[in-house]
């Protein structure tokens, strides 16, 4: 669909690394044909373009690297402890405000994905709001950290 899979030997010349962040959508029935045509054209026109393919679940990753003439490096350590949670639309408010709460406690991060721009809002709008909420449980806890 135009942009930088169709410049050919314009901007892209001189490209010298692009990395594809979701490579697993290239079997994707939505966008993996936009995927797969920036991909196949970075790849046959030549140069030194390196490509970074990142995924966390793609399953056939020497396939994938074979097809793009890449080497597959895969990364097996997690410095940061990966708690997965499985939340149904019943219990999303209430697991949400616990991951959040639970994270703020340890001052930790929590990463949080929403499946709607308008969620993205109403849930930034909640979390903002807790502050206020839990404002006295924090002090609490500070003051007992400095004991």
């Amino acid at each position: 669909r135009g942009g930088a899979a169709d410049d050919a030997g314009g901007s892209t010349g001189r490209l010298r690394a692009v990395a594809v962040d979701e490579l697993h959508l290239v079997g994707d029935a939505d966008r993996g044909a936009a995927y797969e045509k920036l991909l196949t054209r970075l790849r046959l026109r030549g140069g030194a373009t390196q490509l970074v393919g990142l995924s966390a679940t793609l399953s056939n990753v020497e396939a994938v690297a074979a097809w793009l003439g890449c080497r597959a490096t895969v990364a097996r350590c997690r410095p940061v402890a990966l708690r997965p949670r499985f939340v149904t639309e019943a219990t999303a408010t209430d697991a949400t405000r616990r991951a959040v709460a639970e994270a703020r406690a340890a001052r930790e991060s929590c990463l949080l994905f929403c499946w709607r721009r308008d969620d993205t809002g109403r849930l930034a709008e909640q979390i903002c709001a807790a502050p206020r909420r839990n404002a006295e449980h924090d002090r609490a806890a500070r003051r007992a950290e400095r004991r």
